[in-house]
């Protein structure tokens, strides 16, 4: 319920840390879903974690859904490659901090890449903008 208030991508952010927050509350199932994700056997993964990618997505494309709809993001984005992006953010995050990272470590690294969704790469400089930015 406190979400309906946030923009997109406070929504994403909070998605990500109730993601962190339980795996800290649950530590063995989180421990199990770690193993899941470096499976080798593609195909026996992708088996083995489509409920919770089918779960997680479902999260990803109501909020998606919901900010196209408001108009705080473009209408014309592939949402299927942004809710699979949005969805592997998580695996790319637990891959990239060390065993002893903590919460706060997994949030800072959350914040940081939902800031490049939020704000993008293109700088917003006149040097790099172009007439379509001027209307967008």
């Amino acid at each position: 319920n406190r979400t309906k208030y946030m923009n997109v991508f406070d929504r994403i952010r909070e998605v990500y840390k109730s993601m962190i927050r339980f795996s800290e509350e649950n530590p063995k199932e989180a421990n199990i879903l770690d193993h899941m994700y470096r499976i080798d056997d593609g195909d026996f993964r992708d088996e083995l974690l489509s409920s919770s990618k089918s779960e997680n997505s479902g999260i990803f494309e109501e909020i998606i859904s919901s900010a196209k709809e408001d108009g705080e993001i473009r209408s014309n984005l592939d949402m299927d490659v942004l809710i699979d992006l949005l969805y592997n953010l998580d695996i790319f995050i637990k891959d990239s901090l060390d065993n002893k990272s903590r919460l706060f470590d997994y949030e800072a690294k959350v914040d940081r890449l939902v800031d490049i969704l939020e704000f993008g790469l293109k700088s917003s400089t006149k040097n790099n903008r172009d007439s379509k930015d001027i209307f967008f």
